[in-house]
């Protein structure tokens, strides 16, 4: 197999891992090996390439952000299908979007921000509503809120792993 940078068991595995709780001690990704059953040094590598891949953006905590006093925004966006790819990955790139998806809906993109402030947020929505294909972006006011749990359904436990 190789190095393989896509969700494979194995990787699915290890994303799962880290979604199920990420070990802090002073060697969290031997942690992680250990409870996988391979070496730190393919954690790590693993992550490398997932992480090159766009399979992962990052590796950090979960917060609540209003416990911590920020803003956010749930943002729904009409954008035009030729540019639907270049708009995603824009906003995507903004450091106060936590997550970017596309929905079969005439509102077809859809994003949170987060930010320390409301006038921040509203910044951050400015400028994606901004940009060029976008036609309509909207505001959307939380009514309820829904705890998700964006972890992977249960990986193959069969071993795919090729020592390096």
């Amino acid at each position: 197999m190789g190095e393989d940078s896509g969700l494979n068991a194995f990787n699915a595995r290890l994303v799962d891992a880290l979604q199920a709780g990420f070990p802090v001690e002073p060697a969290p990704f031997a942690a992680l090996g250990e409870r996988l059953g391979v070496p730190e040094s393919l954690v790590i590598r693993r992550l490398e390439l997932l992480r090159g891949a766009g399979v992962i953006r990052s590796i950090g905590p979960a917060f609540d952000p209003e416990e911590m006093g920020f803003t956010t925004l749930l943002v729904a966006m009409k954008v035009a299908g030729d540019r639907l790819e270049d708009v995603a990955q824009q906003v995507s790139r903004f450091r106060a979007v936590t997550q970017c998806v596309e929905r079969d809906h005439a509102l077809n993109v859809w994003f949170t921000i987060v930010a320390p402030s409301r006038a921040e947020a509203d910044r951050a929505f400015e400028e994606a509503a901004g940009l060029p294909g976008v036609e309509a972006a909207h505001r959307l006011a939380p009514v309820r809120r829904f705890k998700d749990n964006p972890r992977l359904p249960p990986a193959a436990r069969q071993d795919d792993v090729t020592p390096l």
